[in-house]
């Protein structure tokens, strides 16, 4: 993979992901409700909300991290894929999409581009998933 393409596939999820932190962090308005309407919705608890925000926020600022340092980047890319199939799940599933403007959007780019970044990299892929055996 061109050194440029490699970047652009770690920065956009990064980018993407790392302008969303503020809100999960500083309680903003929007991220409580949707977060409240996930507990809700999807544990029968609203109250589980900061748990739900505070650790997605926690996740997802580790892996824009790991992206942007090239020898930990695969390890970023594994969680962004992770947690934003987790998100457009759970939008799908439990939270809709009407309301949050752009945010399920930049969640599937964010996806996209990491997905592809691994499949691009996938024989350091494997040699990482064969040191976790």
């Amino acid at each position: 993979m061109k050194p440029a393409l490699a970047w652009a596939l770690r920065l956009i999820p990064a980018a993407l992901i790392g302008q969303t932190l503020p809100f999960k962090f500083s309680g903003a308005t929007q991220s409580v409700e949707l977060f409240s309407k996930l507990g809700e919705n999807a544990l029968g608890n609203p109250g589980l909300e900061g748990a739900l925000r505070f650790g997605t926020g926690v996740v997802e600022f580790i892996a824009v991290v790991l992206l942007l340092i090239p020898k930990h980047s695969l390890k970023g890319a594994i969680l962004i894929v992770g947690t934003m199939a987790g998100a457009l799940a759970s939008h799908a599933l439990f939270i809709g999409f009407a309301g949050h403007g752009f945010l399920p959007l930049l969640a599937a780019i964010a996806l996209i581009c990491s997905a592809i970044y691994l499949w691009n990299s996938k024989l350091e892929l494997l040699k990482l998933l064969r040191r976790l055996k």
